[in-house]
């Protein structure tokens, strides 16, 4: 997943949303791979469209390392 609107279009995911995926990716035993190298810029936008995230540590608690 990538954690920021691309210049293609893209638009921030939810918290929630991450969370389903995360869940889907255990259920079939896949990895959940994140770009994280916008991660910032993906907190302010959440902020701004009302979406609970509350930090960056926040965004990574679903990650596995």
């Amino acid at each position: 997943m990538e954690f920021c609107s691309n210049l293609l279009g893209g638009q921030p995911f939810s918290m929630k949303n991450f969370r389903e995926v995360r869940e889907v990716c255990d259920r079939y035993g896949l990895p959940l791979v994140s770009d994280i190298s916008m991660l910032d810029r993906q907190v302010a936008l959440m902020r701004l469209n009302a979406v609970a995230a509350s930090s960056r540590r926040g965004a990574l608690s679903c990650g596995r390392g």
